[in-house]
């Protein structure tokens, strides 16, 4: 009996050793993906915190369109100084 004599031979091996590196590319891409995307989302820097200028930027925008009248664009921004310490 042979039993090495009717296999693939070196076809084989060159096929399997193929499919092995592309198996574990998959493997790395996937960690490298996953790595990526948490990155991604942890990096990613929130919005700012408005501050007392963007309030009176909108304030004045609001009175310039006419929004708001006189008393209340005074009395807002009465408000905004007694609230922000200025």
């Amino acid at each position: 009996m042979m039993w090495y004599g009717n296999g693939w031979g070196w076809g084989a091996w060159l096929v399997m050793g193929l499919m092995m590196l592309v198996v574990f590319g998959v493997l790395v891409a996937g960690v490298v993906a996953v790595v990526i995307a948490v990155r991604n989302t942890s990096s990613r820097p929130s919005a700012p915190a408005p501050t007392a200028d963007d309030a009176q930027r909108v304030l004045d925008r609001r009175f310039a369109a006419g929004e708001i009248d006189a008393e209340e664009y005074a009395s807002r921004t009465e408000v905004r100084r007694r609230t922000s310490g200025r």
